[in-house]
């Protein structure tokens, strides 16, 4: 028994389905055969083993991500099946050529519809709304997803994405006070931009993490007080946890302007009370 659950486990290994998948890149393959191959394959494919080395060269075939685009559209993918998919189309994007990214594009644009539409209703166009989307969704953990979506934020010209637009997409992504909550903690912790010394933060740069802090501020102060304590809370406790100072934020909450952000002052004072100081 113990010899055939080896095999069986072995079956389904990354090299197996590799092995399996490898005719859909190739041209003398039919796109009738193809689909039938990956409508077998795409649950294995879409999981855990998906960043294996076995699939790098798979994944960059243009003729294979077509056929998963057709696969995607034709099955309903899981949530889980989608963030895998989605962690394979961030992690590909940057590196891909042209007709490649296009494919992407079209296959995130697939699997996140309903947050692409939202998003697109903040003033931002399809291609833009598609790499948000996928980021949002490119792993299991918000401590990844959010940095990931706030860089592509970041990427933006600060003309374009303004207090508020960066506001509408927040709100048209982050639906419960839990998300507001993993929101606001792991933006005010991603203090990338305010500490590196790269040569791409510019001005520009900095003018679009300085309107995603008053976003967040604002998105915040439009809670009630016992919503705004209950994260503030959950912040600093992960920054006593994490042994956070003022300079390892992206901003400190002692430099708030008090006289637009009157009800999270309020509840900072509160905190202060308490014993609590946010870093």
């Amino acid at each position: 028994m113990a010899v055939l659950e080896i095999v069986d486990k072995h079956a389904f290994g990354p090299q197996v389905i590799a092995d399996r998948l490898l005719p859909i890149t190739k041209e003398e393959t039919t796109d009738e055969k193809a689909f039938e191959i990956l409508s077998k394959e795409y649950p294995n494919f879409l999981s855990s083993i998906n960043d294996s080395a076995y699939f790098d060269n798979i994944k960059k075939s243009p003729k294979f991500l077509r056929i998963l685009f057709k696969v995607c559209a034709y099955y309903s993918l899981s949530l889980d099946q989608k963030i895998y998919c989605n962690s394979m189309i961030y992690k590909l994007m940057s590196n891909s050529n042209e007709e490649i990214k296009s494919i992407l594009l079209m296959l995130g644009e697939l699997i996140n519809r309903t947050h692409v539409e939202r998003l697109k209703r903040c003033g931002i166009d399809r291609i833009l709304a598609t790499y948000l989307a996928v980021a949002k969704k490119s792993s299991f953990e918000p401590r990844y997803n959010i940095p990931r979506l706030n860089f592509c934020i970041n990427c933006m010209d600060p003309d374009f994405m303004t207090t508020q637009r960066i506001t509408d997409i927040y709100c048209a992504s982050f639906d419960t006070l839990l998300d507001i909550k993993d929101l606001f903690n792991y933006s005010v912790k991603d203090s990338y931009i305010r500490v590196a010394s790269e040569s791409w933060i510019d001005d520009k740069v900095l003018q679009v993490s300085a309107n995603m802090n008053m976003a967040l501020l604002s998105i915040l102060e439009s809670l009630n007080e016992d919503q705004i304590y209950a994260i503030l809370f959950s912040y600093y406790k992960s920054a006593m946890t994490e042994h956070l100072a003022s300079t390892d934020v992206r901003f400190s909450m002692r430099d708030i302007n008090r006289k637009i952000f009157k009800k999270v002052a309020k509840v900072i004072d509160k905190l202060k009370s308490e014993n609590m100081y946010l870093p």
